[in-house]
């Protein structure tokens, strides 16, 4: 079975990152995505044009960025220069909203909200469009860029179905979220006169390989608690979680901290918390590619029977150049 493959290109200083984008683009990925999170990481639009002067094949985008800390047309402009300086090889990846957002005091986008983003965003690339009722136009964009929407719940994957070239689903990789992901883009798709075969979907998963699971796992339990918190923050509603699990996790989400959010460390709250409320083996199962490295290809092998063709690596550790490597030589090469 084929899958490709994209990725985080995590460092820790920018001196590393032109090695780290070259070694990727080597190793066999098909694209690169960089957070839009300023209190956690570098600019994403600094970092994009390192992934676009070194390398030559790989796709790269935001991943994602959100309607809210930049005005849509800053945004959409944004990633035309990188559209250019790459020659056609950036796209948009853009949600309601995380942790970006929450640092700053606002709350993620309302689904009216995103919709009226993504239309504005999309109406750019056109010459002239409107957002919040205003004007918006732009005389320099010869050709739009992809725009790939970040979607967990049932309204953002339908809306991603609708509007959005891609998506990025964000709910897990367990078969029956795997099916009901496909379902609800299709139904968006169809009411917009589409067909689901004509988006590019990737799945996300948080990622780590060792030589032993337990420690693979125990070094991402922040993470985990953060794609929980994500896709499971506005309502259980429609999430197909179990119901013993519906209690646990509200506790999760009521002690969630943003200004902690992806950070390492086994002495962090949320590392903690996953532990104490006994969800690390069910976020693990649902929502990351983590173990040794026959773990994550049985894991692979299991999404790819559900019909996932495509996923979104994030391999949010103390050393995830170390497990980029790894997995480019003993897990990539299974699913080429």
């Amino acid at each position: 079975m084929t899958v490709q493959f994209a990725t985080i290109p995590v460092v820790h200083h920018y001196a590393e990152l032109p090695r780290l984008v070259q070694q990727i683009e080597t190793w066999g990925f098909e694209a690169l995505g960089v957070p839009d999170a300023h209190w956690l990481w570098p600019d994403c639009y600094v970092t994009l044009t390192q992934c676009a002067l070194n390398s030559r094949r790989l796709r790269m985008g935001t991943f994602v960025t959100n309607p809210l800390t930049r005005h849509p047309a800053v945004t959409a402009g944004a990633i035309a220069s990188i559209n250019e300086l790459s020659d056609g090889r950036a796209f948009l990846g853009i949600g309601t909203g995380d942790s970006a957002v929450y640092n700053v005091g606002f709350k993620a986008a309302t689904v009216a909200q995103f919709r009226e983003s993504l239309l504005a965003i999309k109406g750019f690339y056109t010459g002239e469009t409107h957002y919040l009722g205003k004007p918006v136009r732009q005389v320099w964009v010869k050709r739009p860029v992809p725009l790939y929407v970040c979607a967990e719940g049932p309204k953002t994957l339908r809306l991603a179905g609708e509007l959005a070239d891609g998506v990025i689903v964000g709910s897990g990789l367990t078969p029956e979220v795997v099916d009901d992901a496909y379902a609800r883009i299709r139904e968006g798709a169809e009411g917009a006169g589409r067909r689901l075969e004509d988006l590019d979907i990737w799945f996300f998963a948080k990622t780590n390989v060792a030589e032993d699971a337990g420690t693979a796992v125990d070094e991402i339990r922040m993470a985990l608690a953060a794609s929980a918190n994500h896709a499971f923050r506005r309502t259980l509603e429609g999430k197909l979680i179990p119901p013993q699990l519906h209690q646990p996790i509200e506790k999760l989400k009521a002690a969630y901290r943003p200004h902690e959010h992806e950070l390492l460390g086994a002495e962090r709250v949320h590392a903690r918390l996953v532990d104490e409320l006994g969800l690390k083996s069910y976020l693990a199962e649902r929502f990351a590619i983590v173990g040794t490295a026959q773990d994550c290809i049985a894991q692979i092998e299991r999404a790819a029977a559900a019909g996932v063709q495509k996923i979104f690596l994030g391999p949010i550790t103390a050393e995830p150049a170390r497990v980029l490597h790894t997995f480019a030589q003993e897990i990539l090469p299974r699913f080429r």
